[in-house]
């Protein structure tokens, strides 16, 4: 079963050993069930199971990678998929590397501020692939991630996330020349998630890997720090 192939050339290394050769179709974009958007399973209708009955369905979904349960991960399942930080430490572990929240200013880290968890909005973006823009003339901050963006001013209580307005806690401020945010308007604003201990481990991921009631990498990654 094929789409758009030039033909096939078989070696005579493989005829040799082949009874018969038959039953090549080829599909079109219309035989899934939506091309457009990689959808690439096969409608129910699709000619191809009538044209060739003996083909089964390929279940398109379970190929690639596949998201596990957060309660069955290991250990470096969490460490290569989330960014972890710790309250007042510089540290930092970025997808199992570690790192520093600033390479160039150990002053630069997550702190609480009136029961508030301020995190550098840079590092945050930047972690995730994200890129991070400032006009100083209206100290302005634009952050871009994945057909996200997010606009903010130092010292107001609001931000625009792709044109809504989105209330904050505290205001985007700047503290040792970098921005800081709340830390639950900074993970909405990107969609990611955030496992949050009040020991001050902060671990940020795109879904969860760490189940609500998991003390164990809890405590291996604060062992970390």
């Amino acid at each position: 079963i094929s789409m758009n192939s030039p033909g096939y050339r078989l070696a005579n290394t493989v005829i040799q050993y082949a009874l018969e050769i038959e039953d090549d179709y080829a599909v079109t974009k219309n035989d899934f069930v939506d091309y457009k958007n990689g959808n690439l399973n096969l409608k129910e209708d699709s000619a191809v199971f009538k044209n060739v009955p003996e083909f089964q369905a390929i279940d398109f979904d379970a190929i690639g990678a596949q998201e596990k349960p957060a309660e069955e991960k290991t250990y470096e399942d969490v460490l290569t998929n989330s960014v972890v930080l710790k309250v007042n430490v510089p540290k930092t572990l970025v997808f199992g590397n570690e790192s520093t929240v600033d390479p160039n200013n150990s002053e630069v880290y997550a702190f609480i501020d009136n029961s508030r968890t301020l995190v550098p909005v840079r590092f945050i973006a930047e972690s995730f692939g994200g890129t991070v823009d400032w006009d100083a003339d209206t100290r302005k901050v634009t952050v871009t991630s994945e057909g996200i963006n997010v606009e903010m001013y130092i010292d107001q209580t609001e931000m625009t996330v792709n044109g809504e307005t989105v209330a904050l806690d505290v205001p985007a401020k700047i503290v040792n020349s970098r921005t800081m945010l709340p830390l639950r308007a900074v993970v909405e604003a990107l969609g990611k998630t955030v496992h949050w201990d009040n020991r001050g481990l902060i671990v940020l991921s795109e879904t969860p890997v760490i189940a609500e009631d998991d003390a164990t990498f809890v405590d291996a990654l604060l062992a970390e720090f």
